[in-house]
């Protein structure tokens, strides 16, 4: 997997200053070198300044279910 071209955004809620949405794109190349392009995105709280506490992936834009099938 590569990741590139991530985007951060800060929340603007004042009730949660230290959450994070971004995006990512992730091109997946399976074993028989076929290649996928994937968006992810989530949420990433900071539990202090540059110190991931909690990262969560909402929607992996079909990551998961590809990697899922190419090990059978």
């Amino acid at each position: 997997m590569k990741v590139s071209d991530i985007q951060v955004t800060k929340s603007e809620n004042i009730n949660t200053p230290k959450f994070y949405d971004f995006t990512a794109q992730v091109e997946y190349t399976n074993n028989a070198g076929k290649v996928s392009q994937h968006e992810v995105k989530g949420t990433a709280i900071l539990s202090e300044p540059g110190k991931i506490g909690k990262f969560e992936i909402r929607d992996d834009g079909g990551l998961g279910e590809q990697v899922h099938v190419d090990r059978y």
